[in-house]
Order: C-alpha cells, then structure tokens, then sequence
C-alpha cells in the first residue's frame, strides 16, 4: 500500500483507482482510462516510451534489448498539513541476460493540503510525470553500448 496511515486519513473515500490523461501537443487532454497504482504505472511508462519511438510489447524478445522498470518506493502521506509524495525507481537495460546498463530516479513533492482528495491527485500527478520524463533511455543505451 503506497498511503501512509495519515494519508488514509486525508482520503476517506479513496477508492485506489486514479484517471489517466495524456496530454497532447496543443495542450488537450485524452483519457486513457481508469487504474489502480501498478497497472498505471506500467502504462505510464509504455506511453513514456512509445513518445520516445520505441516499441513496447509485453512479450520479451531475447535479440531485443529489455527495459525494466523496478518501483523501489512509492508513497504518499500527509504530514504538517503537506501533501508529501515520494517515489524512486530504477531502470536497467538488459541485452542477452545481463545488465547491461541501470539508472535510479528519486524525487519528492510538496503541496500544501487545501481541499483534500483533489490536491493529492494533483501532486501525485505532478510527481509521476516529472519522475517518468527523468527517465533517459539515450543514456541508457549509450552506457549499454547499443
């Protein structure tokens, strides 16, 4: 569970699910649809990547290098009337089994709370898109050397 026990607090009627829009260019918006936490990042990170060019498939092909995503943390809780999120992941390229290079992005946001629910949709909003778009694919086959 990524709440702590004070953000539960804060979000009584948390129902675990959250919206998804990806923005275009122009600033319009499409809903890409409603997920729980993992399932949302996991799509998060297949859009991230598919602006980047690169094809993503659920099935691993062994002449293909992998990306894979590890969430180490992600919470959010509610301290000293803050929002607080943190989230670190890291992202290793695989090429014929080994690691052939990884990247750790770590960061954390604050908001002051306001009117609840809608401002802890708003930085968790924020923090995942910043995390996400840290993500450096180039330098990641660059170090691979691929």
């Amino acid at each position: 569970m990524f709440l702590t026990p004070n953000a539960k607090k804060g979000l009584k009627d948390f129902d675990r699910t959250f919206s998804l829009i990806v923005l275009n260019a122009d600033g319009t918006g499409n809903l890409v649809g409603v997920f729980e936490l993992f399932p949302l990042l996991s799509e998060v990170f297949t859009h991230r990547l598919r602006n980047e060019g690169l094809e993503v498939s659920k099935v691993a092909n062994e002449e293909d290098p992998t990306l894979e995503v590890v969430i180490n943390e992600f919470t959010l809780d509610l301290a000293k009337g803050k929002w607080i999120v943190k989230m670190n992941y890291t992202n290793h390229l695989i090429k014929d089994a080994k690691v052939r290079s990884s990247q750790t992005i770590d960061g954390t946001a604050e908001r002051l709370k306001v009117t609840g629910k809608s401002d802890a949709e708003k930085i968790l909003g924020e923090l995942l898109s910043d995390m996400v778009n840290r993500l450096d694919v180039q330098r990641l086959f660059q170090q691979a050397g691929l």
